[in-house]
């Protein structure tokens, strides 16, 4: 009898001991697999041979599309007939249709790859583009004509100033009149990768060779593929990917500060591992010459993966009245634009030509850009934002939608070409850009089982754990307090029992 007593109590005890060390193990499973899942995302997001982020990182396997969109000036014969009036010529405000997109597939990779020997570790390389049209992914043919602004006429009075001073306003004057329009039509392939022009002829000749000029030229030709040189976050994965010397510098010199000649962040593809909803993006635009950000904006998931999505925002493109920070953008304070919401000059770094770069459609930017045309919609945060998603504890960019506009300045020359013919600045856009890519399905799958997977195992194995542990450990509770609640009945009956006959004795 005492032995099948001690079986039985030593059994009990064994189910809550055991019960007490499930309920344990269930509560640590977490921290102990966040360890082991922290230790391997560091190792397997370091751009090294062998590792995840390194394929990826070395050949960008995410399809990658840079569509295109034009403004086609549809009345461009009143303009060219309003500036050949020969008394008091007039600006016409352009009409415009948007054509596109004209798309090309994109694709990224490096080459001369090298790895530093340097603390922390970096390494350099050069980044290739090459783009192919892709006829499925567009609206309209290569072959279709844009009328625009002839910006090559009208970038030439800023060139001058920056690079040939040998020639004269009166040379640049004559060359303006007797060579080009107000506005000229090309192809979309031309405009976007080159084509000849009767005053690049002749500046060509000037210098001794010949010039053509496409808004993208370079982009898809290896004088277009910069170096770079990044930390690999070997030791550091804060570090990851951060861009440490463009084109051989440290730092721009387009720019009249050194905040805004700073070269921050990585190339936007990837961040550092572990993001945190607070910070804030930078990346580094090599088209624009500049660093720009972007903040936290909300979660969503993308095909299963939980992911976060930053975009640009207003304050990136703000005047300095707005922003203070953008004070080095502005290269003239007393230039109008300068004191504008909406679009920042780049000239400085476009050898002398009067570009400014904006959201798609103005978005965020002054009524003064949207007026100076017709035709063009207003902007839509949705379709005109640029738009960044990472999977935050690898910090990869699983959806990107990186958005650009190029504008053009026309500004008041006296007594040179049509240009006297405006009167105060003109600011007319010509085409806009969407480098887009989505993560594809197999990768989606691959970082759901990689990522996702195992902590939701984890997860319910922990509620399963503490859950049969906590039944464990109260079994043996309910058993001594169900034991103790039959002896108590018991001895509760037999009190009774002893009282009756007491009872019986004392009535016979």
């Amino acid at each position: 009898m005492g032995n099948k007593c001690c079986n039985k109590k030593c059994g009990l005890i064994s189910v809550g001991v055991i019960g007490l060390i499930l309920v344990i193990i269930g509560a640590i499973a977490v921290a102990v697999f966040d360890l082991i899942y922290v230790d391997l995302v560091k190792q397997e997001t370091l751009i090294a041979p062998g590792t995840v982020m390194y394929d990826q990182w070395e050949v960008v396997s995410t399809p990658t599309y840079m569509s295109y969109y034009f403004y086609n000036i549809t009345n461009y014969q009143e303009i060219i007939d309003a500036y050949h009036r020969r008394i008091n010529p007039v600006w016409i405000k352009p009409h415009m249709v948007e054509l596109g997109p004209y798309t090309y597939r994109e694709y990224l990779s490096k080459d001369n790859i090298s790895f530093l020997d340097v603390d922390p570790e970096q390494v350099f390389y050069r980044q290739k583009t090459v783009l192919i049209f892709d006829p499925d992914n567009s609206v309209g043919s290569l072959d279709d004509r844009i009328y625009t602004i002839n910006f090559i006429a009208v970038s030439l009075p800023g060139i001058q100033q920056h690079f040939l001073a040998n020639l004269t306003g009166t040379v640049v004057n004559r060359l303006l009149q007797s060579n080009s329009e107000i506005i000229f039509n090309h192809t979309v392939e031309e405009l976007l990768f080159g084509f000849s022009d009767p005053l690049l002829d002749i500046l060509g000749n000037l210098v001794g060779q010949d010039i053509t000029f496409g808004l993208f030229a370079t982009s898809n030709k290896s004088a277009g593929w910069f170096n770079y040189q990044v930390y690999t976050g070997k030791h550091h994965p804060e570090l990851t990917n951060i861009i440490t010397t463009y084109e051989g510098k440290t730092e721009l010199d387009y720019w009249t500060g050194d905040s805004c000649n700073m070269i921050n962040g990585t190339d936007g593809t990837t961040t550092p591992p572990f993001m945190e909803r607070e910070e804030t993006i930078y990346f580094f635009v090599d088209d624009i010459c500049r660093s720009i950000y972007a903040v936290y904006e909300l979660d969503e998931k993308i095909k299963r993966i939980p992911a976060w999505k930053f975009t640009i925002p207003p304050e990136a493109f703000q005047s300095p009245d707005s922003n203070p920070d953008n004070w080095c953008y502005c290269p003239d304070p007393n230039n109008t634009l300068c004191h504008l919401d909406g679009a920042v000059p780049i000239s400085e770094c476009m050898f002398g030509a009067p570009v400014l770069v904006s959201s798609p459609h103005f978005l965020y930017g002054s009524e003064f850009y949207m007026n100076q045309t017709t035709g063009i919609s207003p902007p839509n945060k949705e379709e005109h934002e640029t738009a960044l998603v990472y999977e935050p504890n690898t910090g990869t960019g699983i959806k990107l939608d990186k958005r650009l506009q190029i504008n053009f300045l026309i500004q008041p020359y006296p007594d040179m070409g049509w240009f006297n013919a405006i009167d105060s600045d003109v600011v007319i856009p010509v085409v806009w850009l969407n480098e887009s890519g989505t993560v594809t399905d197999s990768d989606a799958n691959l970082m759901y089982s990689f990522l996702v997977v195992p902590g939701e195992v984890v997860a319910i194995l922990q509620i399963v754990l503490c859950c049969v542990g906590s039944i464990m450990v109260l079994i043996p509770l309910f058993y001594a307090l169900l034991h103790n609640y039959t002896n108590k009945t018991k001895k509760g009956k037999k009190g009774g029992q002893s009282r009756l006959c007491k009872r019986e004795k004392i009535l016979l």
